[in-house]
C-alpha cells in the first residue's frame, strides 16, 4: 500500500517538474482518442520540395533522351546488334566513356525517381488527413496559453488552421461528444416526464370523456404507449413489461368504473 502511494507521488512529482516539449508531449499522449495529435502539414514546403524533385527529374529525363538519341546512330546500332563489334568497341576509350556516362545517368535517374515517388506517396497520404475540429483546436490552444509550455514559433503553430492535420486514425470529426453524467441526467428527466404524462395525462383524459367506448379505446392506446416506453427507456424484461402494463391498464379500468358508478349514483 505504501509502495503504491509512493509510486503515485513520484509520478505526480515528475509531472509537476515537466515543462516545455516534455509536458506538451505528455498532454498529447494522454488523449485516448488521439485527437490531440495535431501538427502542421507544411503544404507550401512540401509543394516546393516536389517542384524541386520534378525539375531534377525533368533535367535527367532530357539528358537520358540525348544519350538515347546518340545511341541511335548507325555505328552504335551496329555495335548493339553484333557481339564481336561490341567486344572490339569495348577497347575504344570513347565508346567506354560514352557507355559509362549513360550508365551513371540511368543510376542517378533511378535514385531520384525513388525519392520523387516516395515524396509523392507521402504527400498523398498526408493530404488525406482531416483537420482538427473547433472543439479540439480550442481546447489545444487554451491549454497551450494557460500552461505556457511553448515559446517562439512553436507557440503559434496552431494559427494556420488550413495547414493543420490530425494524425489520429479515428475519424471523429462528425461525432458529437457528450458527458456521460449529462446523458444519464437527461435520460432520467425524460423517463420521469414520460411516466407523469402517462399516469396523469391518462386520468385527466379519461375524466373529461363521457363516451364509455372512447374511454376503453383510450385505455388501450395509453397501455400500448406505456408498454412501449417501458421497453425503450428501461431494461425490463418481457414478463416484467407485461405485468406492469396489465397493472397500469387495471388502474385505468378501475378509475373508469368508479367514475361511471359515481355518475350513476349522482343521477
Amino acid at each position: 500500500m505504501d509502495a503504491s502511494v509512493e509510486t503515485q507521488a513520484t509520478a505526480t512529482e515528475a509531472r509537476m517538474t515537466e515543462v516545455g516539449f516534455q509536458a506538451v508531449s505528455r498532454w498529447i499522449a494522454a488523449d485516448d482518442d488521439g485527437e490531440a495529435f495535431v501538427f502542421r502539414k507544411f503544404d507550401r514546403l512540401a509543394a516546393r520540395n516536389l517542384l524541386y524533385l520534378q525539375a531534377r527529374m525533368l533535367a535527367l529525363e532530357e539528358r537520358i533522351n540525348k544519350i538515347d538519341g546518340a545511341a541511335g546512330s548507325m555505328d552504335m546500332l551496329q555495335v548493339l546488334r553484333n557481339w564481336e563489334m561490341l567486344v572490339a568497341k569495348s577497347e575504344d576509350s570513347r565508346f567506354v566513356s560514352r557507355s559509362t556516362c549513360a550508365s551513371s545517368k540511368l543510376i542517378e535517374c533511378d535514385e531520384w525517381f525513388w525519392r520523387a515517388d516516395e515524396a509523392l506517396d507521402l504527400q498523398s497520404r498526408i493530404a488525406n488527413f482531416s483537420g482538427p475540429s473547433r472543439r479540439v483546436l480550442g481546447a489545444y490552444r487554451g491549454w497551450l496559453e494557460s500552461s505556457n509550455n511553448l515559446k517562439g514559433l512553436s507557440s503559434r503553430f496552431l494559427d494556420d488552421k488550413q495547414d493543420l492535420s490530425v494524425t489520429s486514425a479515428n475519424d471523429a470529426g462528425n461525432i458529437a461528444r457528450f458527458r456521460e453524467k449529462s446523458l444519464a441526467r437527461w435520460a432520467n428527466i425524460i423517463s420521469t416526464l414520460v411516466a407523469v404524462a402517462l399516469l396523469v395525462g391518462s386520468i385527466v383524459g379519461l375524466y373529461f370523456v363521457a363516451d364509455l367506448k372512447i374511454k376503453f379505446i383510450m385505455i388501450a392506446v395509453f397501455a400500448a404507449f406505456f408498454a412501449l416506453s417501458l421497453g425503450v427507456i428501461t431494461n425490463a424484461r418481457r414478463p416484467e413489461v407485461f405485468a406492469a402494463t396489465a397493472a397500469y391498464a387495471a388502474v385505468l379500468v378501475v378509475f373508469v368504473s368508479n367514475q361511471d358508478l359515481a355518475g350513476q349514483s349522482g343521477t
